[in-house]
């Protein structure tokens, strides 16, 4: 057995307590050579660390790293992927404490409220009004979920005026 000692790491595993004791070391033979002075439960394990991580949903889910220790592959591997698991009730009721990241409006469309989309906003209305719009005229907007609504210029200026009120309330706070 030979083993490329300057692209691979190794975790140092021991058979009698099922732990991993060391993680990310080098090959402790420069030659690249078989370990034969190891007493029979410490075991050499080869690092695969997964960087594919599976679509989740962050509302109800997290990512969890899990190891796991395969020692009938040759070499013998330490296996770290990624599992989805389901938030805790704690970690659900932490989320749903927390402020929205959007304003929803009275005729239910949810506006970004981060700076730049306040901005962005604010801006559109400068050029309505430098434009002198009529309020029938027709505009496009984006809500949060990047989905294009099509209101008229009275609908965006009354819808402005509760989105602002919100997100002045947040600054003042």
């Amino acid at each position: 057995m030979s083993v490329d000692i300057e692209n691979t790491l190794w975790a140092v595993y021991n058979k009698n307590t099922s732990k991993v004791e060391r993680r990310y070391v080098k090959w402790p033979r420069l030659d690249g050579g078989e370990l034969t002075s190891l007493p029979d439960h410490i075991v050499y394990l080869l690092h695969e660390d997964s960087v594919v991580k599976p679509d989740y949903d962050s509302a109800t889910q997290k990512l969890q790293v899990v190891e796991n220790v395969n020692l009938r592959t040759k070499p013998k591997k330490l296996q770290k992927i990624f599992e989805v698991v389901p938030l805790t009730q704690e970690e659900l009721d932490e989320i749903a404490s927390r402020p929205p990241v959007y304003f929803e409006t009275s005729t239910g469309i949810q506006l970004d409220i981060s700076d730049a989309a306040q901005n962005a906003f604010s801006r559109m209305l400068n050029l309505v009004n430098l434009q002198e719009m009529a309020d029938s005229d027709i505009i496009q907007i984006h809500d949060y979920h990047d989905v294009a609504h099509n209101i008229s210029v009275a609908e965006f200026k009354a819808m402005l005026k509760e989105y602002g009120a919100y997100c002045y309330s947040l600054f003042v706070i």
